[in-house]
């Protein structure tokens, strides 16, 4: 249906100006009929003359509380149309009279200030509307009536949503014959059963009158949907009925359309694609009216076997063997979620290489067809398990033997300790059974992700210490700090070892108290001595961001002799870095009026780099260090001497020295990625995406809050642009796209020449890269030459 503007110009023809907006109120306030706050307002209504048995049109603000509306010669008509709250509609009867028009409203009414007058006579014949009355698009139609010679405009009903059906004087070869009785039209396309509408084709309020009968617009038909079974891709259907030659598309159940041809004996043909599903088949006319005309359903493999055997291996062919095999699309292997394609198929076979994260179950075969088949396999386990020694201690070695063994990846003992599986093969399998297993089912967690049951087996508890309970995962447990731990048999601890190291520990009933030495850190190794025997393990220690570390301490006090402690081998200076510092914690002499320090050689020389501008480099102490604490920093020059001219000789006067330390910072940044990788054109770094192992071991052990460096030369001078992504779909991680360092899609600026990125990460970004087949590094301009985490 042609669409109308909701406004018209005053200009408009015989549009018609109302009262101001006085009324009689039902009750003593005042109703408010301003619109510009909300109120009932008439601004124009028209056409006029309007037809009668036409639509009248008023247009103003607050319309929709108009509740009948008034015509001199008939009955308050009160089957308005609400548009919307600015325009209502209203057929006028055919007794109406020429007058003023009211709208009446709950608290008053509006009286227009001009007449209502009316065309004489538009209208459709009472018998013979339409000739003939049944009529297929394409063809003539023939509208009788009266004073159709004023009416330019044809209007046919259509479906809702889609494009009007409407035919214009102005279309040459459509509107064929005009005269005061007759209207003769060519019935468009997209016409359907429904009244007719006749208009003058005013632009803003036309003249519109709608058939009191309906027009039967024929649609293509056949006397009953064929149905078809057993279908396969690439099948002829043939659709027998009538008027066919309507027909403009042939659909599919899933939506898909398909090429057809009319044969000369006016039949539907076409070819089942290979995408054919279940459902009814449509064709649909100019319309776009749908019209089942088959139903179709699919074949489907049928008395399938396999090669499984006893189980198949990751890697292996799978070959399954049927009827209608060549329907296969493709399969989802149980323990997976991504389909994965076959490498052949036949009408009787199909082959797909195991997948190494495929477990034992039903395996999904998704058809052409969007339909899905079930069959069972086999992977290969672990079977035939032995167990020896059983009874096993805590703490002592399990020799496992058995088939398939080379397929686990851990195993877990009741009470959910677990060991790596290292070094198996096929046949056996040694591990140390933790010190916490205890008595029940042993389970394996095989490389695929699955996990099986390898039989029970009895646990006795240690007889050394050990620790059954480690700090919990969330708790921050930092270099130099004290470590709790809950212990076993703690009569029988004799020491503690941390890194090789004995330390200090205090035991309070069943737990114990480690100093842990602020060289602690990642997977520091822990030693319960009980006696010769050990309980051992392994905990991430947070590492001290300044280590300072106690190399003499004492008292000297200075006055031009020599601490020689640390000299001539007595200290090894090798272990010495770089950047180091070496502090030296003193008090004045007590009425001293100078002091002087120099850090010599074992000849008693000034140490290179270390006299700070004094003359033999005798540092003044109340000048340079007045707080009692002299550091210098180990230069290359300064730690060859050390090492090669008999160590280190502290010297100077009136100062007591009581300690000697060496200080670092110790960087918690570690860098898993160092090398050169060009990254231009808006390619990617894909090492780090579709890596099992690397999400395992490297990805999922990070943590939000940690910073993501990357470190970069630019191509040119120009800046250049990286972006972290997911690995399966490349998209920017959350975290980064909703930064303010980086633009709408994720991409950060890369300043020339070099610099770094750095990013801290959320656990959004953590958990879209472990569930996203990990990370890549997309971008243009730069190479990348390191990767760290800290």
């Amino acid at each position: 249906m042609k669409k109308y503007s909701k406004y018209t110009a005053l200009l408009m023809m015989c549009l018609m100006l109302v009262t101001s907006l006085s009324f009689t109120a039902c009750n003593d306030d005042d109703f408010d009929t301003n619109q510009n706050r909300g109120g009932i307002s008439l601004e124009v209504f028209g056409p006029c003359p309007v037809a009668r048995g036409g639509e009248l049109r008023f247009i103003g603000s607050g319309l929709d509380q108009i509740n009948s509306v008034t015509i001199p010669g008939c009955d308050d008509i009160t089957n308005i149309t609400v548009v919307s709250g600015s325009e209502i509609r209203v057929t006028v009867p055919q007794t109406a009279l020429p007058g003023k028009v009211v709208l009446n409203h709950a608290n008053g009414k509006i009286t227009t200030l001009t007449d209502l007058t009316f065309l004489e006579p538009i209208s459709f014949a009472e018998e013979n509307t339409f000739s003939p009355a049944r009529v297929k698009p394409g063809q003539e139609l023939v509208i009788n009536g009266e004073y159709l010679n004023l009416m330019k405009e044809v209007c046919f009903s259509f479906v809702e949503g889609l494009d009007s059906a409407n035919v214009y004087k102005a279309d040459e070869g459509k509107f064929i014959e005009h005269t005061r009785n007759v209207i003769k039209v060519i019935v468009p396309d997209n016409a359907v059963t429904g009244p007719v509408g006749i208009s003058d084709a005013i632009a803003e309020i036309p003249n519109l009158i709608w058939s009191e009968v309906e027009l039967e617009v024929i649609l293509p038909a056949v006397e009953k949907a064929i149905d078809i079974t057993d279908a396969k891709p690439g099948d002829l259907i043939t659709i027998t009925g009538t008027d066919l030659d309507l027909v403009r598309k042939v659909v599919m159940p899933n939506e898909d359309e398909v090429e057809f041809t009319l044969t000369e004996d006016g039949k539907i043909t076409f070819n089942l694609p290979d995408n054919a599903s279940n459902g009814a088949v449509c064709v649909v006319p100019g319309s776009g009216v749908k019209v089942a005309v088959a139903n179709i359903g699919m074949v489907v493999p049928t008395d399938m076997t396999h090669n499984c055997g006893d189980g198949l291996r990751a890697g292996e062919e799978l070959i399954i063997k049927g009827v209608n095999m060549d329907m296969v699309a493709s399969m989802i292997f149980p323990g997976m979620t991504d389909a994965v394609e076959p490498e052949l198929v036949s009408a009787t076979e199909v082959k797909v290489t195991v997948p190494a994260t495929a477990w034992s179950g039903d395996l999904t075969l998704n058809l052409k067809s969007g339909e899905t088949v079930i069959l069972p396999i086999v992977i290969a386990h672990p079977e035939n398990v032995v167990f020896a020694p059983s009874p096993v201690p805590g703490g002592a070695e399990l020799t496992i033997t058995g088939k398939n063994l080379d397929l686990i990846a851990t195993v877990v003992f009741e009470g959910e300790a677990s060991v790596e599986a290292k070094d198996a093969t096929a046949a056996e399998l040694k591990i140390k059974v933790p010190f916490t297993a205890q008595t029940g089912m042993v389970k394996f967690i095989l490389k695929s992700g699955e996990t099986v049951e390898a039989g029970e087996l009895t646990v006795d508890l240690p007889t050394i210490a050990y620790v059954t309970e480690w700090p919990a995962e969330d708790e921050e447990v930092k270099a130099g700090n004290i470590m709790k731990v809950k212990v076993a048999n703690a009569d029988k601890l004799t020491a503690v070892k941390v890194n090789g190291v004995e330390v200090q520990y205090i035991l309070n009933g069943e737990y114990l108290y480690i100093n842990l030495p602020m060289t602690a850190g990642k997977a520091t190794k822990f030693a319960l001595m009980s006696g010769e025997e050990s309980f051992e393990g392994e905990f991430d220690v947070i590492p001290a961001t300044e280590v300072e570390n106690v190399i003499w301490q004492g008292l000297f006090s200075a006055s031009w002799n020599g601490m020689d402690d640390l000299s001539w081998g007595k200290f090894d200076w090798s272990t010495v870095e770089v950047g180091w510092k070496l502090k030296a914690y003193f008090t004045f002499a007590e009425g001293a009026d100078y002091a002087q320090m120099r850090f010599g050689n074992g000849s008693w020389a000034s140490l290179p780099d270390a006299d700070m501008g004094y003359n033999e480099g005798n540092i003044d102490l109340f000048t340079e260090f007045p707080d009692g604490v002299a550091e210098i920093t180990i230069t290359a020059a300064m730690k060859e001497a050390l090492i090669n001219e008999g160590g280190l000789v502290m010297t100077g006067a009136n100062y007591i020295l009581n300690k000697l330390t060496l200080w670092y910072e110790n960087s918690l940044e570690t860098a898993f990625y160092e090398g050169s990788a060009v990254v231009d054109g808006w390619g990617a770094l894909q090492e780090f995406a579709w890596n099992d192992g690397i999400i395992a071991n490297l990805i999922s052990t990070w943590k939000a809050g940690q910073t993501f460096r990357i470190y970069y030369n630019t191509l040119t001078g120009d800046t250049g642009k990286i972006k972290i992504g997911q690995g399966s779909n490349w998209a920017g991680l959350a975290g980064t796209i909703a930064s303010p360092d980086t633009n709408e899609e994720g991409y950060f600026d890369c300043p020339a020449p070099n610099g770094v990125v750095a990013y801290q990460l959320t656990q959004e970004d953590i958990d879209q890269m472990v569930n996203n087949n990990g990370f890549i590094l997309q971008g243009n301009g730069i190479e990348i030459t390191k990767l760290t985490i800290e």
